[in-house]
């Protein structure tokens, strides 16, 4: 069972019915996880992050957005890219070597700033969020090698879960 379920994340979305049904995973990972952050956390969910990182830009509009782009593509490329990337380039024919590596890059991701300021609890829920975005990044290509087409599923992913947390941040600090 386990692996079929290896075998079907090697396969890349090739038809339309396959990027859609990723979008539709993608759209309810982002929804589950934004709701676990508020069931966890409260209104504040995104203001814990972003009141603690105001000296990477400056709050308003353009600097909330700034500060959530640059935060996720600097994680997706650290983690993902460099990460479960490496992993596949180091480990070609060890499917459970890519998929340890994405556990323990998963750890990290959980752990390190921004993330650091969250309680104990809403960071083994970042934690697993990180392991399904590196599924998601090995499923849309990397696991052939392809750099940038996976990269650009999870940081569009990534972005989701974010801006929910984020919009729902600034409607709730008026």
């Amino acid at each position: 069972m386990i692996e079929l379920a290896i075998d079907w994340f090697k396969q890349e979305p090739v038809h339309l019915r396959d990027y859609i049904d990723l979008f539709v995973l993608i759209f309810f990972f982002g929804v589950v996880f934004a709701a676990i952050g508020f069931l966890q956390l409260g209104r504040r969910a995104g203001g814990l992050m972003y009141d603690r990182t105001r000296t990477l830009v400056e709050h308003g509009k353009i600097g909330a957005v700034s500060k959530l782009v640059i935060f996720v593509v600097g994680e997706e490329t650290l983690y993902r890219y460099f990460g479960v990337g490496g992993a596949v380039y180091l480990f070609p024919d060890s499917s459970w070597a890519v998929l340890a590596a994405a556990v323990a890059i998963s750890v990290p991701f959980g752990l390190l700033p921004p993330h650091n300021v969250l309680p104990l609890r809403t960071r083994v829920a970042v934690i697993i969020g990180g392991f399904i975005l590196s599924l998601l990044y090995l499923k849309c290509g990397g696991w052939q090698g392809e750099p940038f087409k996976p990269l650009l599923f999870t940081i569009g992913a990534h972005l989701w879960v974010s801006s929910i947390i984020t919009a729902s941040f600034a409607y709730y600090r008026r």
